[in-house]
């Protein structure tokens, strides 16, 4: 939602900011859903959403860097999928286990769909804002 979205725009680096800025101002000028990966933003802004995604951190990663690894993988690559997961530390693994079964187990809908995202709002909440270290307020 726009409260965490505001905490990870102020806690972020200027380059970090500047990078999903580009990507959202790609999505509005393509009329996708602004500043969310969506088959439109991946079609449309691939080059933005892949500078936006591109991990510059050194290992390990944190949970919310899990989760754009994961964005950059293809579906079916396992092999990228388990290297995401391998370049976290046992904390983020953690933490993305939690947030990623609750998801899978409450949430029928694509995370980045609007029932997607009133379903993580709705129940799972303290597992999204601890991956992705969002302030406990609404």
């Amino acid at each position: 939602g726009n409260d965490c979205k505001s905490d990870l725009l102020e806690q972020g680096e200027d380059r970090e900011v500047g990078k999903f800025q580009q990507f959202q101002a790609c999505t509005r000028r393509n009329g996708c859903q602004e500043g969310v990966v969506t088959r439109c933003a991946r079609r449309q802004c691939s080059n933005e959403l892949d500078t936006c995604l591109s991990l510059d951190a050194d290992p390990p990663f944190s949970c919310s860097e899990i989760v754009q690894c994961l964005y950059t993988c293809d579906a079916n690559d396992t092999d990228c999928r388990q290297r995401c997961l391998e370049e976290a530390s046992s904390q983020a693994r953690t933490r993305y286990k939690a947030f990623s079964r609750c998801s899978g187990q409450k949430c029928q809908a694509p995370l980045n769909s609007e029932k997607g995202r009133r379903c993580l709002k709705s129940k799972c909440l303290d597992v999204f804002k601890s991956c992705f270290h969002c302030r406990a307020s609404e």
